[in-house]
């Protein structure tokens, strides 16, 4: 699969989900998998650039089928930077959110770990085209399943002009501020309800939950 980079902008035909999907998922599971992508999505501002926003859409339909694998091999097409830097933050944000939602909900996305990692993979490039700042907000994940989710914050954050970056170390952040991201609201209750939590640490900001991070930040106007 290719995308144009013409003025003629489209992508090439895709091999069509089965009526079953491409791994025989059931009926009631593909339903579920579609309200929950659907919901996101309307929730979500597409990418302003049409190459992108064709992308966009196209992942949102693997993430419908449970197929975490096909939108792992739509993200990791070389394709010119149209919407630069941020082009593909919609997508990034769309898939974190849907692989957290559909865990939640006991559905199985198809490549969930490939999905993520390329989303890691290609947010971390993405801070080498950003500039230093002496005073950064770090993002600390809850857990390691929101180690995807605070690239992605960082991201949403520097565009939206935060100096921000992900904080991945056991300990914390040395210096500066910091912000914790969970996945879910449990994980923030627990975060923010124990005093052993680094939640009650002087540098932090609090805890916010993924989900609103990228909603606020990627809203329809």
């Amino acid at each position: 699969m290719t995308f144009a980079t013409d003025t003629t902008v489209c992508l090439e035909p895709r091999v069509p989900h089965g009526p079953d999907g491409k791994q025989g998922i059931p009926a009631v599971e593909r339903v579920a998998a579609q309200t929950i992508i659907r919901a996101l999505v309307n929730k979500l501002t597409p990418p302003s650039d049409p190459i992108e926003r064709l992308r966009f859409t196209a992942i949102a339909e693997d993430l419908e089928w449970l197929d975490g694998n096909s939108a792992a091999d739509l993200l990791d097409q070389p394709v010119e930077r149209f919407g630069g830097a941020y082009g593909q933050l919609s997508a990034y944000a769309l898939a974190v959110l849907a692989a957290t939602e559909l865990r939640d909900q006991k559905l199985n996305l198809i490549g969930h770990e490939r999905l993520l990692q390329v989303i890691r993979e290609q947010a971390h490039a993405e801070f080498a085209h950003l500039p230093n700042y002496l005073s950064t907000l770090w993002l600390v994940p809850a857990t390691e399943a929101e180690h995807t989710a605070v690239y992605v914050g960082s991201l949403l954050m520097n565009r939206s002009g935060e100096a921000c970056r992900p904080w991945l170390s056991n300990e914390l952040p040395d210096h500066g501020r910091f912000l914790i991201v969970a996945g879910s609201t449990t994980e923030s209750a627990n975060c923010l309800q124990s005093p052993s939590q680094p939640s009650s640490h002087h540098r932090c900001d609090g805890v916010t939950r993924f989900t609103h991070l990228a909603i606020h930040s990627l809203a329809p106007c």
